[in-house]
Formats: C-alpha cells, structure tokens, sequence
C-alpha cells in the first residue's frame, strides 16, 4: 500500500518543475513583489515568455488588442492569473510525455484540457468570478493520475484494468488496491506548489463534492467537468450524464441540469483551439 505523500516525494526525484517555478514563486511570496520583477524573470525564459504571450492572445481570454510584451501581459492579467498560466504552461511541457506503460499521454492531456475548459464554462455560467481560475483547476484535477503512472506504473495500470473489467469507479478500486485514490494524490501535489486550498481541497473531493466543505463549489465543478470528459471519451449523451450525476452538485454550482448540454457543446468546441495553445507541436 503507499500514501499520496510518499508518491509526491517519489515524483520530486523523478520529475521536478523549472527552477523559473520557483522563482516566480519567491517573488510572489515577497512583501516587495513587483510586476516588473514578474515580469523580467518571465521574460528570462524565453519559452514560458512565448507561450504566454501565445495564452494570453488566446480566446480564452479574449482581449480586444493584441499583447505583445510580457510586461503587458502581467498588467493585463494579474499576478495571480500569471502565475496560474505560467504554472499550467509549465505542466503541460515537463509532463507532456513521460513515456510511463499504460499511460496515452495524448488521450490524457485531451481530457485534461476538455476538463479545464468545461470547468470555466461551468464557473461562467455560474456565476463565480474570475473564472478563468477554473481553468487550472481543471488542468490540473487529474495530475495525481499521472503521478501514480510515473510512480508506480504496475499497480496504477493493474487499478486501471480491474476497475473497467469490474465496471466499479477507479477511485474506489484504487483505494482498495493501492491505499489512496488519484484525487488524494492531486491535492498532496497542489499542496506542495501552494495552490489555493480551496484548490486542494477540490480535488481531493471531486468524486464526493460535498464532503468539501468550504471547497464544495470548485469540488462540483471539477465533478462536472470530469463527466463532461468522460462522456467525450465514452460516447456518452448529456442527457445520460445528467441522470447519473450526483444531485446535489447542481445547487453548489448555481448551474442547472438544463443548462449542462450547451455548456459541454461550448467546450468541446474550444478544445481544438486551447489544445492549440498548450500544445503547440
């Protein structure tokens, strides 16, 4: 049996995220933090600095004038988002893919990215503010996945394989077999980059968004989001996932049941654009 901590510790001497992370990190968690200092260190990488500037372009976004300077971009966007994209855009190149058994990297980080998208719409139409933050979330909710595949790739594929021949939820057989389910494994990680506890808290209840607590909201949008993804990957109708959700998620999200196909059929039309943008190649 192994603990999400002991995965995340593992995943630090297999895989770490670039030192620009952490130094935008440090600057952030400085009382003397600066946009011009974000900016500069940014700009010191020159792959980040392109791709971000290529994100904040997008029509994720939306802005009516082109962005040309990552000096513009920080004021335009914020620390906070900032350090949001730069953390997704960094994601997306260190894990793009690792080349674990088992694991179809193009087939995850579709899903990944159809997750992020729906949980902005699902934070729009709900009404949350900044709901470009749901974006990471969504990007994000399944990299515990990941862990457990660049971890321990047996017991990750075994849990795989006997949940779809036992037609049972893979986060129960995980914790069964493996002593935590991916969702635990997620939030120790978001844990350990300082994401929002809320964030954390999200994803270690996405399965059971109630027992989130003050994170129930961003817990039942990533629930959403996660049937929104996998009914793409199954073929499955909005009208099916809606019967099968759990009932309460919609009164934590403020979206109704009614609302959900037109907000799956609008992220699944931007998800050829946003893969785009995180996945240039």
């Amino acid at each position: 049996m192994h603990s999400a901590q002991e995965m995340i510790f593992c995943l630090d001497r297999l895989l770490s995220l670039p030192e620009v992370f952490h130094r935008i990190e440090r600057e952030l968690d400085s009382p003397e933090s600066s946009l011009e200092e974000v900016a500069r260190l940014i700009s010191n990488d020159p792959a980040l600095s392109i791709r971000l500037l290529h994100v904040a372009n997008s029509a994720i976004f939306g802005f009516p004038s082109r962005i040309t300077t990552v000096t513009r971009a920080v004021q335009l966007l914020g620390l906070r988002q900032v350090r949001d994209l730069s953390l997704a855009i960094l994601v997306t190149s260190t894990f793009g893919d690792p080349g674990v058994k088992g694991l179809d990297a193009g087939a995850y980080w579709r899903a990944s990215v159809l997750r992020a998208v729906s949980a902005t719409e699902l934070a729009r139409k709900g009404g949350m503010s900044e709901p470009e933050r749901l974006f990471l979330l969504g990007l994000l909710a399944d990299l515990g996945h990941m862990v457990m595949y660049l971890t321990i790739p047996d017991e990750a594929l075994g849990a795989a394989q006997l949940a779809s021949a036992s037609h049972r939820p893979l986060h129960l057989v995980e914790r069964e077999t493996i002593g935590c389910d991916h969702g635990e494994v997620g939030a120790a990680l978001l844990s350990q980059w300082r994401l929002p506890d809320s964030f954390a808290r999200a994803v270690a209840s996405q399965f059971e968004p109630k027992l989130a607590g003050s994170g129930a909201r961003e817990a039942s949008i990533v629930y959403l989001a996660n049937q929104i993804a996998q009914a793409d990957r199954e073929g499955r109708t909005s009208a099916q996932v809606i019967e099968e959700c759990d009932p309460t998620v919609w009164g934590f999200t403020n979206v109704e049941p009614d609302e959900f196909q037109v907000i799956r059929a609008t992220a699944e039309l931007g998800l050829a654009a946003t893969l785009a943008v995180f996945f240039p190649r």
